[in-house]
């Protein structure tokens, strides 16, 4: 029995497992999607695997034989595993690996089976982070991990078949260890084999590896609004005492509602690339007109109108005589969010029913050539004319890097 893996480890005696009368195995016929479940008595040999020298990289393993012409191919990684519940993740494990089985003519199909499962946390309470759509990150994403043995069964004709179906099997699984690792596969060790064994006129040999996988749950959307403002209610550590200070955090979000409207205000120093939206705007859609100004502290007169928007645009970015206070207007609320280009649709929950969940539009707005605020004392001002909105609704806008 061969042992290799695509991480440094020494050597370690296979582990010993108990039978299980009535324990579930889950199998896999090679060419199937599906998997069935069985119910077996399990024990797994107590073979002492014979160690080699492991690989510690691709870059340290030698080249694999090339398969027969007329073989399968061996399957390509298709990403992650990506499961809708934590329930499926054991099914999808033996349906990776059963794409690496080969059926011989007049033989017993080989299978794979899952023979122990241990549950495995991942990162903290099982979360992997937050997904971005478009500009914003609204998506939390989970996942989990399995640590498990599973069992490789091939047949042949007599012994020898039977061992070169072994073999080959194994140069597939160590060949492809570069796809099985982006599959989720963290780890995957051969710990244990079993000699050739004579059953139902034909020669049968197994393989057992120990592997720890990782998978990921479905994203979904599950925020309830995204964040704009924190307000802060600092009270004094004395007993009885009723002085408090009130405050409100900002940063570069503003969130335009029925309650309220505040001015989006960037200060220099920096350049403004792109702009991005998240709008619920049934109707009837809020009236008035949005103003996009480039301005400074300290400017006196009336900023110049410009007719449209890359006007406005190339007159602030001109090398010679830079606009320092010029501004444009866009008719309606509803005409500025359509000169974004839609980069996906959010799902947040509506603030009147929390049972409910309205579908924003996400969408994103290069400005070409970008606005350079280059002193602190520049600022770029995006307004609401009509403030608060006049009919339901909520926006959420905000500076953005280029995604491209």
């Amino acid at each position: 029995m061969s042992r290799f893996g695509w991480r440094a480890r020494r050597p370690t005696p296979p582990p010993q497992v108990p039978a299980r009368n009535g324990g579930r195995v889950f199998v896999a016929e090679p060419g199937q999607a599906a998997v069935r479940e069985v119910t077996a008595d399990v024990v797994l040999p107590a073979l002492t695997a014979t160690s080699v020298p492991e690989a510690v990289g691709p870059e340290a393993v030698g080249e694999v034989p090339e398969a027969d012409a007329g073989a399968p191919s061996t399957p390509a990684s298709t990403g992650p595993i990506v499961v809708s519940s934590p329930d499926a993740a054991v099914s999808a494990v033996v349906a990776a690996l059963s794409g690496y089985l080969r059926p011989v003519a007049e033989m017993p199909d080989p299978t794979v089976v899952v023979l122990q499962v241990g549950d495995r946390t991942l990162g903290l309470g099982n979360s992997r982070g937050l997904e971005a759509i478009g500009p914003f990150d609204a998506a939390e994403l989970f996942g989990g991990r399995i640590d498990c043995v599973v069992r490789f069964q091939v047949w042949g004709a007599d012994v020898s078949a039977a061992d070169t179906a072994m073999t080959e099997l194994q140069g597939r699984l160590l060949g492809a260890r570069a796809s099985l690792f982006h599959a989720g596969f963290l780890t995957f060790d051969g710990v244990a084999g079993a000699l050739p064994a004579g059953e139902r006129d034909a020669w049968s040999r197994t393989a057992d590896y120990h592997a720890l996988v990782e998978y990921h749950l479905a994203a979904a959307p599950s925020a309830g609004s995204l964040i704009a403002a924190i307000p802060v209610d600092a009270k004094q550590e004395v007993a009885g005492s009723l002085v408090s200070e009130l405050a409100t955090v900002t940063g570069d979000t503003v969130r335009w509602d029925l309650g309220s409207a505040p001015a989006l205000v960037v200060r220099g120093r920096r350049s403004v690339e792109q702009l991005a939206v998240t709008a619920f705007l049934p109707a009837p859609q809020p009236s008035g007109a949005v103003r996009i100004q480039r301005t400074h502290d300290g400017a006196t007169g009336m900023p110049t109108d410009y007719p449209t928007l890359p006007a406005l645009l190339a007159a602030v970015a001109d090398p010679v005589a830079p606009e320092r206070n010029g501004r444009y207007s866009f008719p309606s609320l509803a005409a500025f969010v359509a000169t974004f280009d839609v980069a996906g649709s959010l799902l947040l929950a509506d603030p009147d029913h929390p049972d409910h969940t309205d579908d924003y539009v996400v969408g994103q707005l290069s400005l070409e050539p970008p606005i350079r605020l280059t002193a602190a004392t520049d600022r770029l001002e995006i307004s609401l004319q009509t403030s608060p909105l006049d009919h339901p609704g909520v926006v959420y806008l905000r500076p953005a890097r280029a995604l491209y």
